[in-house]
């Protein structure tokens, strides 16, 4: 990560708006921005990439503020309601699904 995450983005949107104060957006960006990510698995496992060769990466793409600070990373406290796969992995269900249909 850069040290700017997209509940950052989405808190910064809404308190423009008027939806949030700041204090309530930086509650949830402390909450939020430091998790680590569902979509991170698939990442690693089409790249091949192991876990730490990924962080290694990130630090070294920083800005230069944030080259020396340790940013926190953070397991999810809950699994996304939803499950959403990346495109080739749906096309692949969906022939799948067909495919045992037709089958019956």
């Amino acid at each position: 990560k850069r040290g700017f995450g997209r509940c950052t983005m989405q808190a910064s949107i809404d308190i423009r708006n008027g939806l949030l104060t700041r204090e309530e957006g930086f509650a949830l960006i402390r909450e939020y921005d430091p998790q680590r990510p569902e979509a991170l698995d698939y990442y690693l496992k089409i790249t091949g990439q192991s876990e730490e060769e990924f962080y290694e990466a990130m630090k070294k793409n920083r800005v230069p503020a944030l080259k020396n600070v340790k940013l926190p990373i953070i397991q999810k406290r809950h699994k996304n309601a939803e499950r959403i796969l990346p495109f080739p992995q749906q096309l692949i269900r969906k022939h799948k699904k067909q495919s045992i249909i037709a089958k019956v």
